[in-house]
């Protein structure tokens, strides 16, 4: 997910008819995303200002009449090409104007919990190009996710295949559908049809409060183990830690036990960074996805895509697990009041094929036998207590406390790729 914003005035489009006709150069302002995208995300734009405002409305209409324009085929995971859009609307100054964007891979059963403690639940889609115009008719759309009753929907043009501009309406709105058109000015001429142009949607249960706390990959899995909620770390003898922290483990609380062989970070003695991981609010937001309970099991020993598991315990105690695709793995129980979940990784061996990742969100504890040898990024809200001889790539954070036993080693590779599953694992990681 990436939220920003940027300043376009020479960049305009407009139609024939328009004021702006024919002498206003036409041009786009290239717009390139600082995150990583791993698919096309879904792009929602607004003007945040009305610097060129030369009317008095409500009595005038606004002059100029300005809204964004996204260049047809531009939208990709690397960036897209905007301007200011004046459709077939009388003339005006045009001074700089701001223009804020979301940019968030599509996706459904979002959730997050915001500062006031409301749950929401959100989604977002593609029409494809499917959306036409006013005299064209309603087109409708149905949401991925169920609503009990009419969520908050936002949308906004992806393309701009009509010459004449125009910008979005809604005609209906129920819990399972929203209707769109594409509306155009009556200045140049009174026509309202208008070819059809591809929109991003997102849908939401609710308003929400929020402090601005977004969650970032180094916030999440700032290196190979960490706590918050003031959770503990417990280092033994022989455990090596490697990450790009020097000697730092991100927590507010390190014991070392080691007599002889003291646990080494980076090579040096371990010191505790005295800062939690994660705040209260950004904590609320893993995960981001709903766990729906619809996975059985045992965990298979070859793993692709999503797992949701509702249950007291589970096991993976196979010889090997190998990940072929991405994989994420949710754990939560809500047959008992009184005890969260309990991952149990045996003796394994978990081997990642290229371009795949593991990912484990468990509302509850983990334990790890000795001598596996693990690739993963775990978040518990519990306790991850690992045993002797373990070989983990990865990262762990956790909510409690972070328990090692002697001759571990903790390796915290990258964690760019995770996080396109966590923004969906956040949406868990990036």
């Amino acid at each position: 997910m990436e939220v920003g914003s940027t300043d376009l005035q020479l960049e305009v489009q407009y139609g024939a008819k328009s004021g702006f006709s024919p002498f206003t150069p036409k041009g786009y302002k290239p717009l390139t995303f600082s995150h990583s995208f791993t698919q096309r995300p879904n792009l929602f734009h607004s003007l945040q200002t009305l610097n060129s405002l030369d009317s008095n409305p409500p009595a005038q209409a606004l002059v100029p009449f300005l809204t964004i324009a996204v260049e047809t085929a531009s939208l990709s995971t690397s960036g897209v090409n905007i301007a200011l859009e004046a459709s077939e609307t009388a003339f005006g100054i045009i001074k700089s104007e701001k223009v804020a964007y979301l940019a968030v891979e599509p996706g459904a059963n979002r959730l997050f919990t915001d500062d006031t403690d409301v749950e929401v639940i959100w989604e977002s889609f593609f029409t494809g190009f499917a959306v036409d115009g006013w005299n064209d008719g309603c087109n409708y759309f149905n949401f991925i996710n169920r609503y009990s009753q009419s969520p908050l929907v936002v949308a906004s043009k992806n393309s701009r295949v009509g010459d004449d501009g125009g910008w979005l309406r809604s005609c209906n709105l129920r819990a399972n559908r929203v209707g769109l058109v594409v509306d155009e000015d009556r200045d140049g001429d009174n026509e309202r049809s208008h070819p059809k142009e591809e929109v991003s949607i997102l849908a939401m249960t609710s308003s929400f409060v929020s402090s601005g706390e977004i969650l970032s990959c180094d916030t999440l899995f700032p290196g190979a183990l960490s706590t918050y909620n003031d959770g503990l770390v417990q280092l033994v003898q022989g455990v090596k830690v490697t990450d790009n922290n020097a000697q730092f483990i991100t927590t507010t609380n390190l014991t070392s036990l080691a007599l002889t062989d003291p646990a080494l970070c980076n090579g040096q003695a371990c010191l505790a960074s005295g800062n939690n991981s994660l705040t209260p609010s950004q904590a609320a937001q893993v995960p981001t996805v709903a766990n729906d309970g619809s996975s059985v099991a045992p965990v298979p020993a070859s793993l692709a895509g999503d797992y949701f598991y509702d249950e007291l315990q589970l096991a993976m105690l196979e010889d090997q697990y190998r990940v072929t695709a991405p994989t994420r793995i949710f754990l939560k129980n809500t047959s008992s009041l009184l005890s969260t979940s309990f991952l149990n990784i045996g003796k394994t061996n978990i081997v990642v094929d290229s371009g795949a990742y593991l990912a484990i969100y468990v509302d509850g504890a983990i334990a790890i036998a000795a001598n596996a040898n693990i690739a993963a990024y775990i978040v518990a809200t519990g306790e991850v207590r690992i045993a002797q001889n373990v070989t983990y790539e990865g990262s762990i954070t956790s909510g409690t406390q972070i328990i090692t036993e002697g001759s571990s080693t903790f390796d915290a590779i990258s964690v760019q790729i995770i996080f396109q599953a966590f923004v969906v694992f956040i949406n868990l990681y990036c």
